[in-house]
């Protein structure tokens, strides 16, 4: 993650942790959604109910991410594979 620029303390990095666990937990990151529809229903589920959507999570000091941040961590993930979207 230090490649990523924007990121920039452990606040952030956190948030980012929490945001793919909460997403994953969800069912957001299943093995059948785009990265592109998880980011998307992780969007609106912040958009929704802010940021209790992470403290679901843990209840530590973070930084909510932006889905750029967030999709940023998932392109790092080497192990992750995900469909493509139709066309």
């Amino acid at each position: 993650m230090r490649a990523v620029e924007q990121i920039t303390d452990h606040s952030m990095t956190a948030g980012i942790g929490y945001a793919i666990e909460a997403a994953v937990r969800q069912g957001w990151i299943d093995g059948e959604a785009t990265v592109a529809e998880a980011l998307d229903r992780l969007d609106a589920a912040l958009d929704a109910e802010g940021q209790e959507v992470l403290l679901r999570v843990r209840d530590a000091d973070f930084a909510v991410p932006r889905r750029f941040e967030v999709a940023a961590a998932l392109n790092r993930m080497r192990e992750l594979r995900v469909r493509d979207a139709p066309a």
